[in-house]
């Protein structure tokens, strides 16, 4: 936002405790007021969710998984049990240097 150093992993927790105030988080934001909008959208999904098992809100609308989605990569999804993920993992092509 505003030109400031663009979002990482766990870059939300700060937006849900209402932390937009720290230096920190205001110098990687630009220091707008879409910082603070989107501190109370991110903050009033995860309670939404934590109270009724759903983010959404007005102007955010949390559509419930349907496993005939195409939404994200254009195939449905691949359920793989968890003891076969390990092989699975492990049977891609070799990366050099390992």
């Amino acid at each position: 936002m505003n030109g400031g150093i663009t979002s990482h992993h766990t870059s939300e927790i700060a937006f849900v405790f209402h932390n937009f105030t720290e230096p920190q988080l205001r110098l990687a934001t630009g220091d707008g007021p879409q910082g603070y909008a989107l501190q109370d959208k991110v903050s009033t999904a995860w309670l939404n969710f934590a109270k009724t098992r759903n983010p959404s809100q007005p102007g955010l609308e949390w559509k419930t998984f349907m496993p005939t989605d195409r939404q994200h990569s254009g195939r449905p999804p691949i359920l793989t049990p968890l003891s076969e993920r390990s092989a699975l993992l492990n049977s891609g092509p070799a990366i050099a240097g390992t």
